[in-house]
C-alpha cells in the first residue's frame, strides 16, 4: 500500500497519514484518487508541491507502491 503524509491546510480535508485505497502510478492519479475521496481538497491540489521519500518530485515522476508520499501546501511568507 502507498502511504501518504498531509501538511498543514491539507489536514482539514484527510488524516495526516493514511493508506491510499487502492494504488496510483502517478501524481495525475494520485490527485484524481484525493479528488474522490474528498473533492473540497481540489483547489488546493492545483498549488501543492509533492515529495517521496523526502525529496521534491516533479508531476511526471511514476510512483512506485512502497514510496511514501508527502503533499505540501502552498505557504505564504511576509
Amino acid at each position: 500500500m502507498q502511504k501518504v503524509k498531509v501538511f498543514a491546510a491539507f489536514k482539514e480535508f484527510f488524516d495526516e497519514e493514511f493508506e491510499l485505497p487502492f494504488p496510483v502510478k502517478s501524481i495525475n492519479e494520485l490527485k484524481c484518487a484525493l479528488e474522490k475521496l474528498n473533492p473540497g481538497c481540489t483547489k488546493l491540489l492545483l498549488s501543492a508541491r509533492f515529495a517521496i521519500n523526502h525529496q521534491f518530485i516533479h508531476e511526471d515522476r511514476l510512483i512506485t507502491n512502497n514510496e511514501a508520499i508527502y503533499i505540501i501546501p502552498p505557504s505564504g511568507g511576509g
